[in-house]
């Protein structure tokens, strides 16, 4: 399969298209890219064309230049299908792509159908091991001179936040949206 580029909102945004027939995009998850879903792309490429692409930040995608929120994704997305001229879809999201799909289906309406598998986007109540650990987070950081509180944030965060780099911001942003209210719109 061979990239290719095309500008959306101003970024470079690689995607791969392939198969015939109703249009399938599939949304992947954090720290992913569109690879993830390779073996089952070749198979829904059988019944669909399938649309994968890199989301802003992740794979050969150019990151934005703003703190991106779960809206901000939907609504590259709806760019993005409008750049590719796509008037009907179906949405595969994983994790992070789920809660994009899921804010998208939510805001615009040319999805068909839409299919969650282990999305993001509902917060749940913490447990009392995650609560326990950011009271001592924001304990310790009032405690800790400045110049290490980069190291307590990062034995207190999680293995996503660790290897955010440059995205940490939108993790950040990423993970205090909750979508609860908008699910009954989709």
């Amino acid at each position: 399969m061979v990239n290719m580029f095309v500008t959306v909102d101003g970024l470079q945004i690689n995607y791969e298209a392939y198969g015939s027939g109703p249009k399938l995009l599939l949304l992947h998850g954090w720290a992913t890219n569109l690879h993830s879903f390779d073996k089952v792309a070749q198979i829904l490429s059988q019944k669909f064309q399938v649309l994968k692409v890199d989301l802003p930040g992740f794979g050969l995608s150019q990151a934005p230049a703003k703190t991106y929120g779960v809206f901000d994704y939907a609504d590259f997305v709806e760019k993005f299908l409008d750049f590719l001229d796509v008037k009907e879809v179906f949405i595969l999201g994983h994790s992070m792509g789920g809660a994009v799909a899921i804010a998208y289906c939510s805001k615009y309406s040319r999805a068909k159908k839409l299919i969650l598998e282990d999305s993001a986007g509902i917060r749940r109540n913490k447990s009392l091991t995650t609560r326990i650990k950011i009271y001592l987070y924001r304990t310790l950081k009032l405690l800790v001179l400045p110049l290490y509180r980069e190291q307590l944030k990062n034995f207190f965060g999680s293995p996503d936040y660790k290897n955010a780099g440059p995205m940490r911001k939108i993790l950040i942003k990423f993970v205090n949206e909750d979508l609860r209210a908008v699910l009954d719109l989709v």
